[in-house]
């Protein structure tokens, strides 16, 4: 974490490129922004991303995040992958807004 506000920590739960980036408060509702840095050193591909706190789709209620890790609507769900699709680990910038 190069930049925040304060109270966001990162994790790689299951390492790979399954991030779970986790807000002092509930994100649920809000609008998530991602995007992939400059400076992944390689060809990035896609960054996808979606709210946590239970249920099964990542509608504004938000969708399970992995499995056996406890959901919290105060958690998103970040994975990232390299052009041919593949599970990589990059560098990205997330945003929540009200």
């Amino acid at each position: 974490m190069i930049e925040q506000s304060g109270g966001i920590t990162a994790s790689l739960p299951y390492g790979g490129s399954d991030y779970l980036v986790a807000f002092g408060s509930s994100v649920a509702g809000e609008d998530i922004i991602v995007s992939e840095s400059q400076n992944n050193g390689g060809t990035p591909g896609s960054i996808r991303a979606a709210p946590c706190g239970g249920g099964t789709d990542s509608s504004s209620s938000g969708g399970s995040c992995f499995g056996t890790i406890p959901d919290s609507p105060n958690d998103v769900h970040v994975y990232t992958v390299n052009s041919a699709g593949s599970s990589s680990p990059h560098a990205f910038y997330i945003s929540v807004l009200p």
